[in-house]
């Protein structure tokens, strides 16, 4: 994601006049950008500390990858599939929704 170009579209929607209240700018990979400050606007975390907010984001993408399995996994119908190669993946998966749907 910062290899292509994330902190320059933060910056491009900062500039439209968009913050943290807005609901997208609240999703991972975009709040890391911000800091709050109680009684103050949110405010764009300087490029300086770029390394950072990678770190960040990829601490915050698996601790949610993680909810998603633990929620998942309580469901006893869920169907796990392995990301094979593309092609099988998908057969896959339209086996399951055939099944599913019958």
């Amino acid at each position: 994601m910062m290899r292509s170009h994330l902190r320059q579209e933060v910056e491009a929607l900062v500039a439209k006049g968009y913050l943290p209240p807005v609901p997208g700018l609240k999703a991972i990979g975009y709040r890391e950008f911000f800091v709050e400050r109680p009684g103050e606007p949110p405010s764009l975390i300087d490029s300086v500390y770029d390394d950072e907010i990678e770190k960040l984001i990829a601490q915050n993408t698996r601790r949610y990858a993680k909810r998603q399995i633990t929620f998942f996994a309580s469901i006893p119908q869920t169907r796990w599939i392995s990301a094979l190669g593309e092609a099988e993946t998908g057969e896959r998966i339209r086996t399951e929704l055939e099944m599913f749907l019958q």
